[in-house]
């Protein structure tokens, strides 16, 4: 065996027998007993002697036992090189025995060459008799499938003639049974007709019985209710009585600054009538009294309640006249309220004037009567209509005015027929044309209108005097006013 492990014949003459030399390398000794944790790796005990052949990787090997024989895996870990002494006989003796083993090995790996060999043919000897018995097999079924075709064939031509006698039979049956189930139908159909109806009187009597049942409730709901209602309303009679005697107990000194207010707000306000309607001052009823100027302004936006006067608008409003004669005075600003004169050009302003001071005067005259009470418990859900005492409703504009001035005398100045026929004048602000004396001549924010053009900024609404806002110069209505600057206007 030369050092590549291969074995064969040599001529003796050509070699010398030496001492062999020990590879130290090739010999390890076992450090500790293992079990082959898997298939392919060897039992050894400890001080077991291997003979390495090739590492797998860095911590497995491939090794042969020196005292089995066996071969296979190893962990590097458990073996350590076997250091031999050169002189010891018995290192000599390992060595044959390694040079044996290596013989021995290389034959059987010859003869399982040769076995893989004869495997290999084997296989392919029957691989080429199963292809043979695969195409004789797929012949021979072929050659089945075309008998079985032709005998389906034959089968169903003679089913198809059974067939067909079958459904004339049929035919004949389903005749016969077809009237009697028509019969039955009819016969089912009247059983199911008398139940339904059976069925639909006993739901009537139900539905008359549940209807009976819930009107007793209904009747018993509406006695509680109105056991309730006359509860809630005792309880706000006593509230009611509770404030008015807690109204009682008010100083004398704001009963007389009330008093004062109240006179000073029919004075303005019986003078801005007579300005505005053309009646004299006696012509005209007594206003109702206010309880107070803050009950009055207690529920408007923007204003400050409490012994404050009510807040006058940030704007400025300039009154027009129909003629330049009839000028009156700027108004004037007295004890923070706006006293703002209108003069009444024909019946429509009239009517346009009465109207905002008839929507103004529902707000003046509020009164104590209006209000919810304040001392009403809030998990009481009581309404005003569950008093028992309704309030007494507020004078209608009508009742203080006394009646419209419709069929009055119409207070309109006289215009010279020389002015009406003249056709010149100042230019309209709104259109630009020229502005004729007249009925439709109006002088607003210190300039000439037609009184058509006469519109607000904002929503183009035709303006009539005293109900126009001025704001930069700038006419506009109440309402887009409040949505351009946020101030409420208030007509005094």
């Amino acid at each position: 065996v030369n050092p590549d492990g291969e074995v064969g014949i040599f001529p003796y003459n050509y070699v010398e027998q030496i001492k062999p030399a020990v590879n130290k390398q090739t010999v390890l000794r076992a450090l500790a007993d293992l079990d082959g944790p898997f298939e392919g790796a060897l039992t050894f005990s400890e001080g077991d002697l291997l003979v390495k052949i090739k590492p797998v990787n860095e911590d497995w090997s491939e090794g042969k036992l020196m005292n089995t024989g066996e071969q296979g895996v190893y962990p590097n870990n458990y073996f350590e090189e076997d250091e031999i002494d050169e002189e010891d006989e018995s290192a000599f003796e390992m060595q044959e025995r390694i040079a044996s083993y290596r013989a021995e090995e290389q034959e059987r790996l010859a003869r399982e060459e040769a076995e893989a060999r004869a495997e290999i043919e084997r296989l392919e000897r029957e691989r080429a008799e199963t292809e043979r018995r695969l195409r004789e097999e797929e012949q021979r079924k072929a050659e089945e499938r075309e008998r079985a075709l032709e005998e389906h064939r034959l089968l169903r031509e003679q089913e198809a003639a059974q067939r067909k006698a079958e459904e004339e039979k049929l035919k004949r049956k389903t005749a016969i049974l077809e009237a009697q189930q028509e019969a039955d139908r009819m016969r089912e159909e009247l059983r199911l007709l008398k139940e339904k109806l059976a069925e639909e009187e006993r739901a009537r009597e139900a539905t008359k019985a549940k209807m009976e049942r819930e009107a007793q409730l209904a009747r018993e709901r509406t006695a509680e209710a109105e056991a309730e209602a006359e509860r809630a309303r005792a309880e706000a009679a006593a509230l009611r009585k509770q404030q008015e005697q807690m109204d009682a107990f008010k100083s004398e000194a704001v009963k007389k600054k009330v008093d004062a207010e109240n006179q000073v707000y029919q004075d303005k306000w019986r003078a801005s009538m007579a300005f505005n309607t053309g009646l004299g001052t006696k012509d005209l009823p007594a206003l109702p009294e206010r309880e107070s100027i803050t009950a009055v302004y207690s529920n408007q936006p923007n204003v400050v309640v409490g012994d404050s006067k009510p807040p006058v608008a940030e704007f400025s409003q300039t009154p027009a006249y129909a003629d330049p004669k009839l000028h009156k005075a700027e108004p004037k600003k007295k004890n923070n309220f706006l006293i703002q004169p209108v003069y009444v050009q024909d019946e429509s302003d009239k009517q346009e004037v009465l109207d905002v001071a008839k929507q103004n005067f529902s707000k003046l005259t509020a009164g104590p009567q209006d209000k919810v009470p304040r001392t009403l418990p809030r998990d009481k859900d009581t309404k005003q209509e569950e008093l028992e005492d309704p309030p007494t409703p507020l004078p209608s504009y009508e009742d203080v005015v006394g009646r419209d001035f419709r069929g009055r005398r119409k207070n309109k100045p006289k215009i010279p027929s020389k002015f009406a026929r003249l056709g010149g004048g100042d230019g309209c602000t709104g259109c630009g044309k020229s502005v004729a004396f007249g009925p439709e001549r109006l002088k607003a924010l210190n300039t000439t209108w037609h009184k058509e053009c006469f519109k607000c900024t904002k929503c183009s609404k035709v303006l009539r005097f005293g109900t126009h806002v001025e704001t930069q110069g700038k006419p506009y209505c109440s309402g887009c006013h409040k949505e351009v600057t946020g101030i409420s206007k208030y007509v005094r």
